[in-house]
């Protein structure tokens, strides 16, 4: 069942402000968000959602040094939540697009 995205947006910004400001391990808020996005998903896979796993960490430690904006990561989240109901490529190459363009 899809979430309505003002719920999605709301969950995936308290995670975000909570793990910025340090009161979310980055393995809990690796958590919250993958429950958030892989409840969204039609057609689940175990290696769909260990890809979608690595790219939620990976997303968070590229915020954790720098490399990305809390915005990117946001919209990231948000958008491949949102686009779960299209499956998990659609998820996927949403949460993909703040690692390209990642700062080196």
């Amino acid at each position: 069942m899809q979430t309505h995205p003002v719920l999605i947006e709301r969950a995936v910004g308290a995670t975000l402000c909570g793990f910025s400001r340090g009161k979310l391990t980055p393995e809990e808020a690796a958590l919250d968000l993958f429950e958030l996005i892989s409840a969204q998903i039609n057609g689940r896979t175990h290696y769909s959602m260990a890809v979608i796993g690595y790219y939620i960490r990976a997303i968070l430690a590229g915020m954790s040094n720098r490399k990305i904006d809390l915005p990117d990561a946001f919209d990231a989240f948000v958008d491949a939540a949102v686009a779960g109901t299209e499956g998990h490529s659609s998820v996927t190459i949403r949460l993909a697009q703040p690692l390209s363009s990642a700062r080196h």
